[in-house]
């Protein structure tokens, strides 16, 4: 509608787009005008949405709509859930017409790991030593493999281990949002406090994303695991009791 076409995406925009007849038709079926100007503003807008808000649907039976032609190569699927930031999709319906041709065509791995969010560590600086009550920064690259962003705010922490202990510390991070990890690399800068009361000694230093709930906060398998395998060469992996990955490095605390 106009009104909507008018409208402008901003950061604090809830809305999401649930499209029901994704590529369905050049119209999906009634979602789009059927003037092609009209429709090309009407999806360049729902993509702009899409980069801040949900989008996603499921695909329908082309034959809804006379003469539709239904997109249905795995470079259909594989731009269009790129350019609208798919972050789900019905499993269930119109298989026969999509789903089984991405199979065929190779690529419904590929567009299962796509969807929604999936950050992978590039690279990560962590400073060699530390004292207590000092801040200190943690320099990171996290790579988004996925076609949108997280769309909750979550807590970012620095989890430490010590070294000879065992002692676990939860530190929160300043200055990073994980809802701005869009598709892509970005380049993240946390800091980090030092408390006042932590141990000397060396620490194994993790980062954390848990889940913002009180309630499941400390529940591991809702923090969001990295898309990384575990390398015992570097030192990095997840840990599923911490719900944390491992940076591969240590801090020193004098």
């Amino acid at each position: 509608p106009p009104d909507l076409i008018a409208w402008r995406a901003r950061p604090a925009g809830r809305v999401g787009f649930h499209n029901d007849c994704f590529l369905a038709s050049d119209t999906d079926v009634g979602t789009y005008d059927e003037d092609p100007a009209l429709r090309a503003r009407q999806r360049a807008v729902m993509q702009a949405l899409g980069d801040i808000a949900p989008f996603g649907g499921e695909t329908c039976n082309p034959a809804d709509e006379a003469g539709a032609r239904p997109r249905t190569d795995c470079a259909d699927i594989l731009g269009e859930g790129a350019a609208f930031n798919l972050t789900y999709l019905n499993d269930s319906y119109y298989r026969r017409a999509f789903h089984e041709r991405w199979i065929a065509g190779g690529c419904m791995d590929q567009v299962r790991r796509s969807m929604g969010y999936r950050f992978a560590l590039g690279a990560a600086e962590v400073p060699q030593r530390t004292t207590p009550g000092a801040r200190f920064e943690v320099s990171l690259a996290v790579q988004n493999l996925g076609w949108s962003r997280p769309m909750n705010a979550r807590p970012v922490e620095i989890v430490l281990v010590h070294a000879e202990t065992g002692e676990v510390r939860r530190l929160p991070a300043s200055g990073v949002d994980a809802r701005d990890w869009g598709p892509g690399e970005t380049a993240a800068r946390l800091g980090v406090a030092t408390p006042v009361d932590l141990a000397p000694g060396r620490w194994r230093v993790l980062l954390a994303l848990p889940d913002a709930d009180p309630r499941l906060v400390g529940d591991a398998r809702y923090a969001i695991r990295f898309a990384n395998a575990d390398d015992a060469a570097k030192g990095q992996g997840w840990d599923a009791a911490l719900g944390a990955f491992a940076l591969g490095a240590e801090i020193t605390v004098d």
